[in-house]
């Protein structure tokens, strides 16, 4: 690996680098891969395109990306006429997003806490998408009810919101723990999994009832598109389940 860029802050370690062989970029926060894409910005991680899926599929034309990272979503959505802001705490991301991850300078970057943003702010987004973890942990604050709160009334009757859950094992009902508090704000909550995969990505998704279908691999990236569009496959709708 090829290491392109280091920032050591407050905020924590954020590194680089880049295969020799491939070519894939990565971006790690404290050691952690949060980001992963080819060389135009395309991700290589399937959650990322099933995210990128659903949203085309709402058709929200204006998108609030909480967490940055490399900023590959943004990127993708961006090429397709998406309108997107993203919030994130670190100045590092910006930065790294737009120089090694061609992020656009269409997309607005504003430095802010995502709950401090949305509890400031008037704009109404058509989605908002929560993928905001401090290295491996999901801050606790993206849980409250306070948070949940003014992200609803930002995405108002019409808009989703979409957050990515880490999930070790189908006995991790982190994921529908987080559905049923998203269910006490919005009508319909259902979460996007591929049971039986260890350490996999869940994607909450709250919003109108909407018919969605498991989305496809539309934007191949030049390296793992196969593998990407068998993980996509794997993904299913399915509801929360009860602590019981």
């Amino acid at each position: 690996m090829i290491a392109l860029a280091k920032d050591v802050s407050v905020h924590g370690t954020v590194a680089v680098v880049e295969s020799e062989t491939t070519g894939r970029r990565s971006y790690k926060h404290n050691g952690i891969f949060q980001s992963e894409a080819d060389a135009d910005g395309v991700s290589t991680a399937s959650y990322v395109h099933a995210i990128f899926g659903l949203v085309r599929q709402v058709h929200a034309k204006r998108v609030l990306m909480i967490g940055c990272g490399g900023g590959t979503l943004g990127t993708m959505l961006a090429r397709f006429g998406h309108r997107v802001t993203i919030i994130d705490v670190n100045p590092a991301a910006f930065r790294f997003a737009r120089r090694y991850f061609h992020l656009p300078r269409s997309v607005e970057c504003r430095l802010a806490d995502g709950y401090d943003h949305l509890k400031d702010t008037n704009a109404r987004y058509d989605a908002i998408v929560l993928d905001a973890y401090d290295g491996d942990r999901f801050p606790e604050q993206f849980r409250s009810e306070a948070f949940l709160a003014h992200a609803a009334t930002a995405t108002g009757n019409d808009g989703f919101f979409l957050a990515n859950i880490h999930t070790l094992d189908d006995d991790d009902r982190g994921a529908d723990a987080y559905a049923a508090l998203l269910a006490q704000l919005w009508p319909e909550v259902r979460l996007l999994d591929a049971l039986g995969e260890p350490n996999r990505n869940t994607i909450a998704i709250a919003g109108p009832k909407r018919h969605l279908v498991p989305p496809w691999l539309e934007l191949p990236p030049k390296i793992d598109a196969k593998l990407i569009a068998d993980e996509l496959g794997a993904m299913t709708f399915r509801e929360a389940r009860t602590s019981g």
